[in-house]
């Protein structure tokens, strides 16, 4: 089978696979041109002098430039956002709301400057999926009613700038009132280049007022559009947003508050797992947000067995110590899958299921693995496995990293800044050496810098404090 072939079966199982995607863009693409063709048929009525054969030829060709100005988007997607591309019904989501916001301008269309920072599509899509694909998406959304309604250069110019601006200035906002902000920035960059345009003679000065209220109304109505049915797109498609993050980071959640009450150990060390996790991916620009929150829950699974677990071991006899070995390893890697089950039970999302099951990936149980070889026993090493999946993205990988590095250093008894050092160093080479972040994305330069954040963060924690004295000298 030679490479042509080979590519045409890839593009058929990716239509087969992702049929909903392949779907959406045929509609879309079907309702952009039945729209061209109405507006040329309606330009068409009202210019008698048009003949026929111009008007079919008008059609085929606002037809072929729609498809081709798709053919070209999908192709920056494929290029430059993969992960649209490849991950299940994202793309079909993108084109959906792109659609919804090109059909609603378009039959507001008498309404020109509203529709032109009329934009709660970009909106959503910078909250829902990223603000790149926003500035993207706003582009392309706008090339498209241009060619719709005959548009002028000037109004795209004012919908492109105003509306990217906004998107970039908003663009790590954490609160959901913050996308009212956000549409409001867009009517004043709107009202602000449209004024510049007429001050260079561009526009007239009619109206003006009519004008700059349309522009401001345009985008304070697009934000409380987008504002208004973010939940429902989150819900329908499973996307997980900062907003959502942010809600179940609240320790008031009721895992959170179970584990903070029931295992308040492991809670404890959730907690520095997450600052930790949080301050290294901000160092090699992960998602910062996703990998504290993801930390908060990792171990949600000692919730069944708390007591089992060293850090949940206040002043009583550790349980492991009358247990059998192989007893003590299925207790200790179940609460991987308890952690999958209350995941679930709880309907967390997918996202944060991932760092239940990725933090410790295949790891070896090593503590139990050695007394096992000190006993004699001849047990292969895959017995004291995790069966987990190994790390698949930066944010868990990190995550990995901390857990292990948190939970040895809380260990060792007298530290000092070197011991501290050589602790952290040893168990990123292990992590390496045993395979665990192969598939993590994590380059040779993000190891480097994470160990030294992880060192710097332990020596401000565990610094040298100077003795006070108990007692009081006479």
């Amino acid at each position: 089978m030679n490479r042509k072939e080979l590519k045409a079966n890839d593009f058929i199982n990716y239509i087969y696979r992702y049929k909903l995607n392949a779907i959406f863009i045929s509609l879309f693409l079907i309702s952009m041109i039945a729209l061209a063709i109405r507006y040329q048929n309606l330009q068409t009525f009202y210019e008698l002098n048009n003949g026929l054969r111009n008007n079919i030829i008008n059609k085929v060709g606002i037809s072929l430039l729609i498809l081709i100005l798709t053919s070209v988007f999908i192709y920056y997607l494929y290029n430059y956002a993969k992960e649209i591309i490849l991950k299940r019904n994202d793309l079909a989501l993108l084109f959906i709301i792109m659609g919804i916001n090109i059909i609603i301008s378009f039959f507001l269309r008498d309404y020109a400057l509203f529709i032109v920072t009329f934009s709660f599509g970009s909106i959503l899509i910078s909250q829902l999926l990223d603000h790149k694909i926003a500035i993207a998406s706003n582009c392309f959304m706008y090339l498209i009613l241009n060619i719709l309604l005959h548009g002028n250069t000037v109004s795209l110019i004012i919908s492109v700038i105003s509306i990217s601006a906004a998107i970039l200035l908003t663009k790590e906002t954490v609160q959901r009132n913050n996308l009212i902000l956000c549409g409001m920035q867009i009517g004043i960059f709107g009202i602000i280049l449209y004024t510049l345009f007429i001050l260079s003679g561009y526009y007239g000065k009619l109206d003006y007022r009519i004008a700059i209220v349309e522009l401001f109304l345009g985008g304070l109505i697009s934000s409380i559009i987008a504002l208004g049915s973010l939940p429902m797109w989150e819900k329908l498609f499973g996307i997980l947003t900062s907003f959502r993050l942010i809600e179940l980071s609240n320790p008031n959640q009721p895992l959170l508050k179970r584990l903070a009450i029931e295992a308040p150990g492991t809670y404890q060390h959730s907690i520095l797992v997450g600052n930790l996790s949080e301050t290294a991916c901000e160092a090699i620009g992960a998602n910062s947000l996703l990998a504290r929150v993801g930390s908060y829950y990792h171990d949600i699974g000692k919730i069944k067995r708390p007591l089992m677990f060293k850090e949940n071991q206040f002043g009583i006899e550790n349980p492991h110590d009358k247990l059998d070995l192989l007893q003590s390893v299925d207790i200790i890697t179940s609460h991987r899958d308890d952690g999958i089950h209350l995941a679930h039970e709880y309907k967390l999302p997918n996202e944060l299921i991932d760092f239940i099951d990725q933090h410790h990936g295949t790891t070896l149980v090593a503590y139990f693995y050695n007394k096992a070889k000190e006993e004699g026993s001849s047990l292969p090493q895959d017995r004291f496995r995790y069966k987990g999946k190994k790390p698949q993205t930066k944010e868990t990988a990190i995550v990995m990293l901390a857990d292990s590095c948190e939970a040895a250093i809380r260990s060792i008894n007298k530290l000092d800044e070197e011991m501290i050092a050589k602790t952290i160093k040893n168990i990123v080479k292990t992590k390496l050496d045993d395979e665990q972040l192969n598939e993590s994305h994590l380059t040779v330069r993000d190891l480097l810098i994470i160990q030294e954040i992880f060192i710097s963060y332990f020596r401000g924690v565990y610094h040298q404090r100077i003795e006070y004295q108990t007692t009081l000298e006479e």
